[in-house]
């Protein structure tokens, strides 16, 4: 069999011609470009060595790309939860039992004394407010006692107690009641309910904390300021 003669075009220069044998060796070796023009008796025209299909053969189809892994993994049985209060549907999915048999047992320990607490402060509250207005009723009698400030006092008094004592006795006993739906369901959804209300209740304290602390600061400045004021008065 006749060996094929091949031209080719390198540094711009037409050389040639050469065997296939040999301009397959200066492919293989780098001595010749895959983009160098070549040309042969039959073809129309030049053309780049890779585009002759008799060199290269046809293309390999290239492998599929791998498929890329999910960044995190999401259990099926888990619905993702958006909304802050989820509903009977989702709650519901979640499954029963979701939540360890010591972890119950120990909220389950938990919720008498939460709710004794709540309990217990809403009846001193409602009896506090009951004694102020008992006093401000009996005051109302003094003699030289203005009218106006009788009737006011009591219910500010009244008021302020309501306003400072009910919110966390209110989160208190919500927070009794979530751990008693929770210990009914088991679900897990049902435990990060009481968690917040649990959460609820401690922020309140904490705010309210800050708030005396605050002012006990202020009191203190200000009887500080009062009694260097007077010192310097009597000098």
């Amino acid at each position: 069999m006749q060996t094929r003669l091949w031209n080719y075009v390198q540094r711009g220069q037409a050389m040639g011609p050469v065997p296939e044998e040999q301009l397959r060796a200066m492919l293989a070796s780098g001595d010749l470009y895959w983009d160098d023009l070549i040309w042969r008796e039959g073809m129309a025209d030049w053309l780049p060595a890779r585009q002759v299909t008799e060199l290269v053969g046809a293309p390999p189809s290239p492998p599929p790309p791998p498929a890329k892994p999910l960044p995190f993994a999401i259990p099926s049985r888990v619905p993702i939860q958006l909304d802050d209060r989820p509903d009977a549907m989702t709650r519901a999915a979640t499954g029963p039992q979701e939540v360890s048999l010591q972890t119950l047992e120990w909220l389950r320990r938990t919720k008498p004394w939460v709710r004794f607490l709540a309990v217990l402060g809403l009846v001193a509250t409602a009896l506090s407010v009951a004694a102020i207005t008992a006093l401000g009723l009996t005051a109302e009698a003094l003699p030289g006692a203005p009218a106006s400030l009788v009737r006011i006092l009591p219910l500010a008094a009244g008021l302020f107690i309501l306003a400072l004592h009910l919110p966390p006795l209110l989160l208190l006993n919500r927070y009794a009641n979530r751990i008693g739906r929770l210990l009914r369901s088991g679900a897990t959804l049902d435990l990060e309910e009481a968690l917040r209300a649990q959460k609820s209740f401690w922020k309140y304290l904490g705010i309210l904390t800050l708030v005396v602390i605050i002012l006990y600061i202020l009191g203190l400045i200000a009887a500080l300021g009062m009694g260097l004021i007077m010192g310097g008065l009597r000098h």
